[in-house]
């Protein structure tokens, strides 16, 4: 490692802070702005925020009542005098607009937004200077019934089936306290907000059953930590009531970020919340993509998550060319500020600007329940840097570089390697990589079970040895299905969430059923084609009865062996001409009767050599062909039979897929192989190939063999090798090689073209996921580094150092 080069080391067990989430706020402009445009493009917004593929956001805040981004002022009952609030209602901004909004954004997000609430100002005529503006505090004398108006609010949004997450008592108390303000305020000291919180707010709250409301004190400026934190907190009840601390981002470029460490450090119960950004100067058209606002967002947020703020929600999520609408002196015409999406209601159009796509490094990689964690660096380099670990055991790096110069870097991880990333002159990264333990595994979805005996068992057999028993009365899995295969079968479910999808292919029918036994030339008899049949609806209900399902089946492994040629394994010959019409005749309609129909049939089973003729001969056939759901293939001979075959097989009928049911090294694994590279590029070699040849999956043959290859009739190698004498095990390069695929393609994603005038000798696949994540895997089998960019049209570029004798995996959303 080039130790000029910044390096920086993830230390995954020193943590900090877990991440709640991002959002923005939803102000009267933002839902203005948002129903100005056609029911079409609303839609495309909500879901550019809060559906797949989007922002990922979960947090909204909404102003109780005006604010500076309304089209006038209001409150919900500004009837002079009426402090039981019997003329409390919320607006028809609220009902047509907000409401409506809340509700559809929870849908596209999958669960319910968290909202919060604060207030810019009580009613009017509640204060001391009968104003919205200026220098303005809340008469004492109105203490109680505007701890009511709280629950009145909430009581409202009940009413519509909203339920909030949180509060905040005053939006920038500092406003109409320390100096008149053009915008609705209300000002409090600290000492008169502790009192007032710990008196009326926090009981009122409590009492009308929103106690379990997260109550976030200040909401202001961090200029005014930790002095606020200090003095609120250190009253008892205030203390109590209060979950955390609110703050926004105005004065970040101004002051210390070591104050959200110290008061984190003060009060380290309570969580820090950045709850309201955005950049003060009006957008203008020239202002359109001005990078250096987004920048600004890199700067405050890396400052932030590297010291203790667990959520960040922006301020107005849309606003339109103008920069509003908004009411500054009670004229919306003289000003407006900018945000992350502008809208144009003319054009019926919005546009996202640099500040949505700097959150977006965070809330769309960084999900709820991740966790701060440790990067250490001797030299940083001049980049800005954080890095988080996911609930799904994700790593996630973000780095920024504010320099006009790129900075190659090393990203090291002790247990996984190093990634070489050139950061470009003004950009911002995020790299996302996985972790090989625990919920992070190489996420399996399929099993190839051998329906009896195979080469790997320990003595050949069937469930039916009896000779001549043609009603299959003696058929009974044996020890190792209950005993062994069953327990994993159920636990790997467990573990991975969901049912595996099972699928299981035969050796060999039982000896009395073959014409001359079970290895070498061998075939089965003609006279117990029925019976055959049967037995696989037999193995499928014994299953069934322990509870397990399967998804597929082929009907005979490797029909070549015993057929072409004698096998020295348990074998079953079958050609294509006599498989054909057993399947026609006997296995497609004894399993459509047996209640098995709906199992995906696969053909061949074998290498892909006998393609595309194995599958033409079937599907000549129209009886057997519309029995067969797709074609399985072994991967034995791929680097001497070109790949073409499979898009061959595929032009044959496109609604038959191609599966990949078997790989493995046929050399006998021994203990100077350990480790051994170059059987993990043969992988990457044969997977590349197969996924840019229409296969739509992939499953390894053993999981786990012991360090003589086996038990086996002849030892071979595997992804994983078992030592139970040292009660452990070693992964191998096959393992690493295949999960760069498993983990990060996930079912239902689609391969899509990568197009290349130079590829640099590397071997490249690119899928979509259904998250709208692109997954590039670039494999560079040569003895020299090639530099790479990737290029989208949609999102730009990623330049990428891959290195000698490498594969990798880049994500981008």
């Amino acid at each position: 490692m080039n130790e000029t080069v910044p390096t920086f080391t993830v230390d995954k067990e020193t943590k900090y802070q877990e991440i709640f989430g991002f959002g923005a706020a939803l102000t009267d402009s933002t839902a203005l702005n948002i129903k100005n445009l056609s029911d079409t493009t609303t839609e495309v917004l909500l879901n550019t925020y809060f559906g797949k593929g989007g922002s990922n956001y979960l947090y909204l805040r909404v102003p109780m009542g005006s604010c500076d981004f309304s089209t006038r002022y209001y409150s919900y009952d500004d009837v002079q005098g009426d402090t039981e609030w019997e003329h409390f209602d919320l607006i028809d901004n609220d009902y047509q607009f907000k409401v409506p909004i809340i509700k559809r954004a929870s849908e596209l997000r999958g669960e319910t937004i968290k909202l919060f609430a604060t207030p810019w100002s009580a009613p009017w005529w509640m204060k001391i200077n009968g104003t919205t503006k200026g220098i303005a505090h809340l008469d004492e004398q109105y203490y109680q019934p505007w701890a009511n108006y709280f629950l009145k609010y909430f009581d409202a949004f009940a009413r519509q089936n909203i339920s909030f997450w949180g509060v905040n008592p005053q939006n920038e108390p500092s406003q109409g306290y320390t100096y008149a303000s053009s915008i609705p305020v209300m000002g409090w000291s600290p000492e008169a907000y502790t009192g007032w919180v710990a008196d009326y707010l926090g009981p009122t709250l409590e009492k009308g059953g929103y106690g379990s409301l997260k109550l976030m004190i200040l909401d202001d400026n961090r200029m005014w930590l930790p002095n606020w934190v200090n003095t609120v907190l250190a009253n008892d009840k205030t203390n109590k009531y209060s979950s955390g601390i609110a703050i926004h981002w105005y004065t970040d470029s101004s002051s210390s970020d070591v104050a959200l460490r110290q008061a984190h450090e003060a009060q380290p119960e309570k969580f820090l919340m950045y709850t309201e950004a955005c950049n003060l100067i009006r957008v203008t058209r020239e202002d359109l993509g001005d990078w250096e606002i987004g920048e600004r967002y890199a700067n405050s947020m890396m400052q932030a998550f590297n010291n203790w703020v667990v959520g960040w929600t922006d301020w107005n999520m849309a606003l339109n060319e103008d920069g509003g609408p908004a009411t500054f002196n009670d004229n919306p015409t003289i000003w407006g500020y900018n945000a992350a999406i502008i809208v144009n209601a003319t054009g019926d159009e919005f546009y996202k600007q640099p500040p949505y796509y700097f959150q977006a490094h965070y809330s769309m990689f960084v999900p709820p329940g991740s966790v701060h964690i440790q990067l250490t660096y001797p030299n940083p380099g001049g980049l800005l840097h954080v890095a988080f670990l996911t609930p799904e055991d994700n790593v996630v790096v973000i780095l920024y570089n504010g320099n006009d110069q790129d900075i190659p870097t090393v990203i090291s991880d002790p247990e996984r390697g190093n990634i070489s990333i050139n950061v470009e002159a003004r950009s911002i990264n995020t790299v996302v990589y996985k972790t090989y333990f625990g919920e992070g595994g190489a996420q399996l979805l399929f099993l190839r079970i051998p329906m009896g005996a195979s080469d790997f068992s320990l003595r050949p057999y069937t469930y039916d040895d009896i000779e001549g028993d043609v009603t299959l009365e003696h058929f009974a899995l044996i020890d190792n299905d209950y005993d062994y295969k069953i327990p994993i079968l159920n636990r790997a479910t467990e573990i991975r969430g969901q049912e595996l999808k099972l699928f299981t292919s035969p050796w060999s029918a039982p000896w009395w059923m073959k014409i001359n036994g079970t290895t070498g030339i061998s075939h089965l008899a003609e006279e117990y084609y029925q019976v055959w049949a049967d037995y696989f609806v037999k193995y499928f209900d014994a299953y069934a009865q322990q509870g397990i399902s399967f998804w597929g089946y082929s009907p005979q492994n490797e029909p070549i062996q015993g057929s072409d040629h004698a096998a020295k394994i348990i074998s079953m010959g079958w050609t294509k001409e006599s498989q054909t019409p057993w399947i026609a005749d006997y296995l497609g309609p004894t399993m459509e009767k047996g209640g098995y129909g709906d199992l995906k049939m696969m053909i061949l089973d074998d290498n892909r050599s006998r393609l595309p003729g194995w599958a033409e001969t079937v599907f000549a056939n129209p009886v057997a062909k519309s029995y067969v759901a797709g074609t399985a293939v072994h991967w034995y001979t791929d680097e001497g039979i070109r790949p073409s075959v499979l898009t061959q097989t595929h032009e044959l009928d496109p609604n038959k897929f191609i599966f990949y049911t078997e790989a493995c090294q046929t050399t006998k694994i021994v203990r100077e192989d350990l480790g051994k590279w170059e059987i993990g590029e043969r992988y990457g070699t044969s997977m590349i190939q197969a996924f840019n040849n229409w296969v739509v999956g992939w499953t390894d043959w053993n999981m786990a063999i012991n360090e003589q290859g086996g038990p086996a009739t002849f030892g071979y190698n595997a992804a994983i090798i078992v030592n139970a004498t040292a009660d452990e095990f070693y992964k191998q390069p096959p393992y690493y090689f295949q999960a760069h695929f498993s983990m990060f393609i996930p079912p239902d994603s689609k391969h899509v073209s990568l197009t290349s005038d130079n590829d640099g000798g590397l071997l490249n696949v690119a899928f979509l996921t259904p998250e709208t994540d692109v997954v590039v895997i670039l494999m560079n089998s040569q003895n020299v580094s090639v530099s790479v960019v990737i290029s989208d049209q949609d999102r730009g570029y990623i330049s990428v150092d891959v290195e000698a004798r490498s594969i990798n995996t880049i994500i981008y959303r």
